[in-house]
């Protein structure tokens, strides 16, 4: 319970008071620090199992990076409270222990963020297509999620179960009637997660949503961590290949993969690497290795920090110069050397590059693909390759190639800026340096730690 009220309760009351705050600094500087407290309070939680806690972590570390990161002109109170419900529906989805909480919270969040949007005086063009995406997904993943709920319910009561107990699903896992939940839930994860062929609105809330919104929906770890808490991957079922996720997450990472290399601006090529190496995890936990869950954790965590702190910083560059495209603009290294910097890092680490967190997870992901399917190791590893390639390409063409329209008498990145950035970057940075205190957080399974011991010495 006490984690329920520190992870949506707290945020909850905390947006309601911001419309009190006179200016829309202050407010974000009031949000950031509840988010900050979140996060220390989770630090110090034990009572919540390992994905979770992970999870409802490094969204909490995205949110105080989004509020306190970006130009408090551009900011509205809306969309600082908008950002605080959506914390409060991932903490509601991943602490609590009732079903119809967990619903609330994986449902409420996203459409009080979409309530709030049209709210705004003037909405752009692109912020309605965003609301039109947002709440036609929002409505067929909550139509699918409830629906799995009830008949989850029906399936308990027959068997004399609690009917809305998290627990229940792994006791009702191995019935015959589980099917269609799994199923459903899963199709409602995916719509969330932005897997195919659900994935249109993943370039679009990276483009047009606001960033505070922007970040905390391209974060695919909390899809990843109720999965696991709804014992829907083949690792909590006990069973063998999870079709279903593999063939999502396949198709996804390669998918994905082929339309990064494709895409101009950076923030899709950045949405697009994350949705591609979102895939990849999906695939590990079909497989249902250890080893391979595991991976799949570690480089989500990554996937999500790094890609909330490339969006984040090409919204900061974007204020500055404009519409960040391959072809319109180069050399802002010349002008912003750290902002450029930092998104040197940032691509760095979302690609996964020896001595970042994100190394660690995909070398685990990879071993514990390849002891099971070789097959899916090696289309997932090319997929995986692809997006690394986009991702470089558009950064180092933008960022560092030959200058043409860059105005000169632009500031570098401010100081909150840049601290927002550092924190994001400096958790990437010191996982691949300790990460055993890092893989320590996640899912545990008997074999894991002898199983990986190896890599981390």
């Amino acid at each position: 319970m006490m984690v329920v009220l520190l992870t949506a309760a707290l945020p909850v009351l905390v947006a309601c008071l911001l419309l009190l705050v006179p200016t829309a600094a202050g407010a974000a500087r009031m949000a950031g620090a509840t988010s900050l407290a979140v996060l220390l309070g989770l630090v110090l939680q034990r009572g919540l199992v390992g994905e979770s806690r992970v999870a409802l972590m490094v969204i909490a570390v995205l949110t105080s990076g989004a509020l306190l990161g970006k130009s408090y002109g551009t900011l509205r109170h809306r969309g600082i409270a908008a950002s605080l419900f959506l914390l409060a529906g991932h903490g509601l989805a991943l602490a609590a222990n009732d079903l119809r909480l967990v619903l609330l919270g994986w449902v409420g969040g996203p459409m009080a963020s979409w309530w709030l949007s049209g709210l705004e005086p003037r909405p752009t063009a692109e912020g309605r297509r965003f609301r039109a995406m947002a709440g036609l997904y929002g409505a067929a993943s909550t139509a699918c999620l409830l629906t799995a709920v009830t008949l989850a319910a029906r399936l308990a009561a027959a068997k004399g179960l609690p009917a809305f107990d998290v627990a229940t699903w792994r006791e009702l896992a191995h019935d015959d009637g589980f099917l269609a939940v799994d199923i459903l839930a899963i199709l409602a994860i995916a719509m969330r997660a932005g897997l195919v062929p659900f994935h249109s609105w993943v370039p679009v809330v990276a483009c047009d949503a606001p960033v505070l919104t922007a970040v905390l929906f391209v974060c695919p770890l909390s899809s990843l961590a109720l999965l696991d808490r709804l014992a829907l991957t083949a690792a909590s079922l006990g069973r063998g290949l999870h079709p279903v996720l593999a063939v999502a997450g396949l198709l996804t990472s390669l998918v994905a993969s082929l339309l990064a290399i494709a895409e101009r601006r950076f923030a899709k090529v950045v949405a697009l690497v994350v949705m591609s190496q979102t895939g990849t995890a999906f695939v590990a936990m079909a497989v249902g290795s250890e080893l391979a869950v595991r991976g799949a954790h570690a480089a989500l965590a990554v996937v999500s920090l790094a890609g909330g702190a490339l969006l984040l910083l090409s919204s900061q560059v974007e204020a500055r110069f404009g519409v960040l495209e391959r072809g319109t603009i180069a050399g802002i290294a010349q002008t912003l050397p750290r902002l450029a910097t930092f998104a040197m890092v940032g691509t760095l680490a979302l690609i996964g590059v020896p001595g970042s967190l994100g190394f660690v997870g995909s070398e685990l992901m990879a071993r514990g693909l390849f002891e099971e399917h070789p097959v899916l190791t090696l289309v997932a590893s090319a997929s995986s390759a692809l997006a690394s390639m986009a991702m470089m390409r558009s950064t180092f063409r933008i960022f560092f190639g030959t200058s043409f329209r860059v105005p000169k008498a632009i500031a570098d990145g401010r100081f909150h800026e840049l601290a927002a950035l550092s924190w994001l970057l400096a958790v990437l940075l010191l996982g691949g340096i300790f990460p055993d205190v890092f893989m320590a957080l996640g899912p545990r399974g008997p074999n894991v730690s002898a199983a990986t011991l190896p890599l981390l010495e």
